[in-house]
């Protein structure tokens, strides 16, 4: 697992990192501090089944249209549903584009790769890895400073596979951006 974590921190950080340089910005996060934001998701559901998952991003935009950036997720599940509890942990990391048509409204599409800890029938767990293109839309509304909110609709083009880690054919995701 620790190589798959390096493996995509070093994927994002190169991809970044060439968006910068395409870009014109220069070496310096510093230099153009307007067009950098960070942010992502946390989430959590108690119950029978615990989840908590954390996702960061971090991401540059390219001009007033349209930002790139990457994303890594890790989600932790315990479930209390059988006689004995299960633990699952899932891994992954994810490109994406917004491109957006107002300021208010984008359209985006993301690539993910997710490493899931799934429960067998007798106890106990097994790993496969996904790679799942997403395409969609949503909505961003100002905070207050550099601050934003975001919520996203997205259709998963994988969905008909049925080893798919997503039992809908629709994510919703949301979370906050902050610039630097």
């Amino acid at each position: 697992m620790k190589i798959i974590m390096r493996i995509g921190v070093a994927f994002g950080l190169f991809f970044v990192s060439l968006v910068v340089s395409a870009s014109g910005a220069g070496v310096g996060l510093g230099h153009s501090s307007d067009r950098f934001f960070y942010g992502g998701g946390i989430g959590a559901s108690f119950g029978d089944v615990d989840v908590v998952s954390i996702s960061p991003t971090l991401g540059v935009f390219l001009n007033d249209k349209a930002s790139v950036g990457v994303g890594l997720a890790y989600i932790y599940r315990h479930d209390s549903r059988q006689a004995r509890d299960i633990t699952t942990r899932d891994y992954g990391s994810s490109l994406f584009g917004r491109y957006f048509l107002t300021p208010g409204f984008f359209l985006e599409t993301d690539v993910e790769y997710l490493n899931s800890e799934f429960a067998l029938v007798d106890g106990s767990t097994a790993r496969k890895d996904f790679s799942t293109t997403f395409i969609g839309g949503g909505i961003r509304t100002p905070l207050g400073g550099n601050a934003s909110a975001y919520l996203s609709v997205l259709y998963n083009l994988n969905r008909d596979n049925a080893d798919s880690p997503y039992s809908e054919p629709v994510s919703i995701r949301g979370g906050v951006g902050i610039g630097f």
